[in-house]
């Protein structure tokens, strides 16, 4: 599948929950106070709250969140002057360390550490422009490297395993192009041997084009279609096995007057659709992600159906999202409601939205 025209900016519990911390100095800013989820009855079965605390620049230094009531994860950010972060932690209610940043002197990322029980397991390190370039697994004894051209589109990627001993076992490096298609990948053994995994030749003509890609023995494994619009955005993308010709997988693209994404369907091991929809001031205002899964009503029960699963959020005009709502085969669900307040962030000032006299549904404690 070559690369989106749109980046999303909905990825699940990234953008829903993360808070821009380095937004804080005597500015107004939006602060996530929190969020309810409920059955599609209005029960309440869920909800989260914040804390806040600033510094004396009016950096947010500490964000506690809260799950039901009952302290759920801390994160505290040290500044070197208003609005420049030098490292951010982030623990769970027990105090263990859950995650570990580290920004440069213009307080842009530079380096993060992941640990699971305590330990470290995955470090990245970024660019200046904020792209990954380096990651590697403590746990499973592997290095990614990432390389990009002056777009940022990415050009390459290298993943390393290595033994025990630290000697290197194998190395796959991909290569992709402008459009984000895997053009090359090449594997090159502990000896230092490299040969061509598989290779993708794309021929254009017009608006159309054919892919071929090519095994390690130059046998013709796929072969695919794709057409596009006259202003270069992709409307089709079909491939097919070669061994027999059967269908392998598709992805189709839809775009407004602008040039916006509205659409788009892939049908793949499994059938997705994403539908994307913008307010009169051109920001993306709703995303529906839909897929397809077996289902059954009663917990642990025996007979299923194929259901649709579609869930949908909504955002306002600084990409925060204020609603999601969840259907299943074209009955609500359940739906989440999102607070924020706006506030300008002052000397030592700190932010409490907690409500003691929310109160969780009884089905809430229901155990299956």
């Amino acid at each position: 599948m070559v690369k989106r025209t749109k980046t999303i900016i909905s990825l699940l519990f990234i953008s829903l929950l993360t808070v821009n911390l380095t937004a804080c100095k005597s500015q107004e800013t939006n602060l996530l106070a929190g969020y309810c989820e409920y059955y599609a009855d209005g029960g309440l079965y869920n909800f989260v709250e914040y804390t806040y605390e600033c510094d004396k620049y009016g950096n947010i230094t500490v964000v506690n969140k809260y799950n039901n009531g009952y302290l759920y994860q801390t994160t505290e950010t040290t500044y070197s002057g208003p609005g420049k972060p030098v490292d951010e932690s982030v623990y769970d209610a027990n105090g263990t360390l859950l995650n570990y940043k580290e920004f440069d002197e213009n307080g842009l990322l530079k380096y993060e550490s992941v640990y699971e029980y305590g330990q470290l397991d995955e470090k990245y390190e970024y660019n200046s422009e904020g792209l990954m370039i380096h990651k590697e697994s403590t746990s499973y004894n592997y290095v990614i490297d990432y390389a990009y051209d002056e777009d940022g589109n990415l050009l390459s990627q290298t993943n390393t395993e290595y033994y025990e001993n630290g000697n290197i076992k194998w190395t796959l490096k991909y290569t992709y192009n402008s459009d984000g298609d895997e053009i090359l990948k090449e594997k090159t053994d502990e000896s230092g041997n490299t040969t061509v995994v598989s290779e993708m030749i794309i021929e254009r003509e017009g608006n159309s084009a054919r892919t071929y890609t090519y095994s390690e023995n130059r046998e013709l494994r796929y072969y695919g279609e794709r057409e596009y619009d006259d202003a270069g955005h992709i409307l089709s993308d079909i491939s097919y096995r070669a061994s027999d010709d059967s269908f392998l997988c598709s992805y189709e693209y839809t775009y407004d007057d602008k040039g916006r994404l509205i659409d788009e369907k892939s049908e793949t091991t499994g059938n997705y659709e994403s539908l994307y929809e913008y307010a009169d001031d051109g920001y993306m205002n709703k995303e529906t992600r839909i897929y397809y899964r077996a289902y059954s009503s009663e917990p642990y029960g025996d007979s299923s159906y194929m259901a649709e699963f579609r869930t949908t959020y909504f955002y306002n005009a600084d990409g925060d999202v204020t609603r999601q709502e969840t259907s299943i085969s074209g009955k609500l669900s359940t739906y989440a409601v999102y607070y924020y307040e706006s506030v300008n962030p002052g000397m030592f000032m700190t932010y409490d939205y907690r409500d003691p006299s929310r109160k969780l549904d009884e089905r809430a404690y229901i155990v299956y």
